[in-house]
């Protein structure tokens, strides 16, 4: 229903415990959400203060309101530049899926090698 811009202070996103990223002033975070559809992809990370911090909250309907009284144009320019901005994002999320996947294959071949590999032992 909202985003938020970091005015002052750190976020951690986090996602089962894990800190992922953590955003500093000028930093957006929820806008994601204004582009899904689907309520069972929202809200899939934790959002946590590391410090004492100050946010501004943006309604998606204030937003889209804000957009559409722009003007034809300025709207235009404005979709755009925040298009890119979250395509940008979706980019860096998909890199970072890819690389935690290579990681957890490559400690399960690590493991099934060892498994494998490792002398049996006798009582």
């Amino acid at each position: 229903d909202f985003f938020v811009i970091v005015l002052h202070g750190k976020l951690a996103i986090m996602t089962f415990g894990q800190v992922l990223k953590v955003l500093e002033a000028g930093a957006i975070v929820g806008e994601m959400e204004l582009c899904n559809t689907s309520r069972a992809e929202m809200r899939q990370y934790t959002v946590v203060a590391k410090e004492e911090t100050t946010v501004a909250k943006i309604l998606y309907e204030d937003f889209t309101s804000f957009v559409e009284g722009l003007g034809p144009r300025a709207a235009k320019r404005c979709s755009r530049h925040f298009a890119e901005y979250v395509l940008a994002k979706v980019v860096e999320a998909e890199d970072r899926v890819v690389v935690e996947d290579r990681h957890r294959l490559d400690t399960v071949g690590t493991t099934r090698r060892n498994g494998v590999s490792a002398p049996c032992l006798e009582d």
